[in-house]
């Protein structure tokens, strides 16, 4: 563009209030390209420009990382003959029913060639120039042996399907191809009638196999009766993986006799790109202090709100000159990197910048004075809420207090309740929004 050749990233800054220039990045670029861009977060600290491998949840790069982003970069030139994905006509949900069977892995295997039109009975070794003695199929011998014929059409194992667990009619189906009578029956059974119907079709091959090499005698009856043991057996000693167990919620707690507790949270809503934070601040007798609520319009995960929101409990903290805080947050990547002493150069959050504040909160001559916890959450807290209206972290002055009884009602209404039913459950991140406010209410009412 003419006349912007030294045009820098830190001109697309508004240097005042540290947040990107939107109105003047809208002239330049594209809506999609300013809302992408107003998503980075900004150093408040002007930090040095550096290299980030953003394939890497830290940032730094490692050569395993490389080698891993090169086989997955020349894996998608190829994915014509891969199973991830609409290939060959077959969605992706189909393949995520096949893989996630409880069947044995083998099982698993064939289905996969089995729908790939790759399983070389007669017909396709034929196709392929196979000099053949006879072309019948080894069950019936009264038709040629293509996949259709036997796995769904022959006469002879017509009883292995109409009499197994299934009650499976299946030469009655009027799918002319063995693969979409596979994928019309993995649509119609339920996931314990798919694992027997994979078995039985991997089944049926293992059985034509001792027939074709081993001159082996085939019993229908028997062959349900071993598929279904076989199924039994491995599912047996493969249970279906359960569910963690919630994590029962526990009250919130009061922080130690001369110390204040900063309770902070972040939420996101990925549809809109946008967020919000809000931090509650409470002494030891559990009285809230003061509270602070910010919508952010563009926002591109719930760990930069998290960050986002402990930066602004720890601003707020420093600005008010208290001393001997915790910061409560129920991030535990945020709180895991904050208390690391490893690099950490994630392009999700600008943890320099956080642990930039807490440093200097603990520090003997920093702005706090004495020293600064940072604790996870044991619960979602009942103080607060992670929805907002306005910021009011400026409108509160350096080393100003705020009377409980009057000024927490008004830093309650200004910073929460204006978010009303435009948030609810629908946030990821959060607590319930109404609750928070009762809470923060009974909290001044108390006071």
């Amino acid at each position: 563009m003419e006349g912007m050749e030294d045009l820098l990233v830190s001109d697309l800054i508004d240097q005042e209030s540290m947040s990107w220039a939107t109105d003047f990045m809208h002239e330049l670029f594209t809506e999609g390209e300013v809302e992408k861009m107003a998503a980075i977060p900004i150093s408040f600290r002007g930090a040095d420009d550096r290299l980030i491998w953003h394939y890497d949840k830290k940032g730094l790069y490692q050569v395993r990382s490389g080698y891993h982003v090169y086989n997955l970069a020349m894996s998608k030139q190829h994915m014509a003959s891969t199973s991830s994905g609409d290939i060959g006509g077959i969605n992706s949900k189909y393949w995520t029913k096949v893989w996630g069977a409880r069947t044995p892995p083998k099982v698993k295997c064939f289905m996969w060639r089995l729908l790939k039109n790759i399983i070389p009975t007669k017909e396709a070794l034929m196709q392929r120039r196979v000099a053949m003695v006879d072309p019948k199929c080894m069950f019936c011998m009264a038709a040629v042996e293509t996949g259709t014929h036997l796995f769904k059409s022959c006469l002879a194992l017509h009883c292995f399907w109409l009499f197994g667990p299934l009650k499976l009619n299946a030469t009655a189906h009027p799918a002319n191809c063995v693969r979409d009578w596979v994928l019309d029956m993995i649509d119609s059974l339920s996931g314990d009638q798919r694992d027997f119907f994979f078995m039985g079709l991997w089944a049926i091959w293992k059985e034509r196999n001792k027939l074709v090499w081993n001159d082996d005698h085939f019993q229908p009856m028997h062959m349900i009766q071993w598929a279904t043991q076989m199924l039994e057996d491995f599912q047996k000693y493969h249970p279906k993986a359960v569910r963690k167990q919630r994590r029962p919620l526990t009250k919130w707690q009061n922080p130690p006799s001369g110390r204040l507790k900063i309770n902070v949270d972040g939420a996101f809503r990925a549809e809109e790109g946008s967020g919000c934070i809000g931090v509650v601040v409470r002494n030891d007798a559990g009285m809230g202090i003061a509270a602070s609520a910010r919508t952010f319009l563009h926002a591109h995960s719930v760990l930069n709100m998290e960050a986002e929101a402990c930066r602004a409990g720890l601003l707020l903290g420093i600005h008010q000159g208290w001393t001997d805080i915790d910061v409560e947050s129920d991030s535990a990547i945020l709180i895991s990197a904050l208390n690391s002493q490893e690099k950490n150069f994630s392009e999700n959050v600008l943890y320099e910048d956080y642990c930039n504040c807490s440093t200097v909160a603990r520090g003997s001559g920093g702005w706090l004075g004495r020293s600064i916890s940072i604790w996870p959450s044991q619960a979602v807290s009942e103080g607060w809420c992670s929805a907002a209206g306005t910021a009011i972290c400026s409108e509160v002055g350096p080393g100003v207090g705020v009377d409980r009884k009057k000024g927490m009602d008004e830093l309650v209404k200004a910073g929460l309740a204006s978010c009303g039913e435009r948030v609810g459950a629908r946030w990821t991140g959060g607590s319930d929004c109404k609750a928070g406010q009762r809470a923060v209410r009974a909290d001044a009412r108390r006071g």
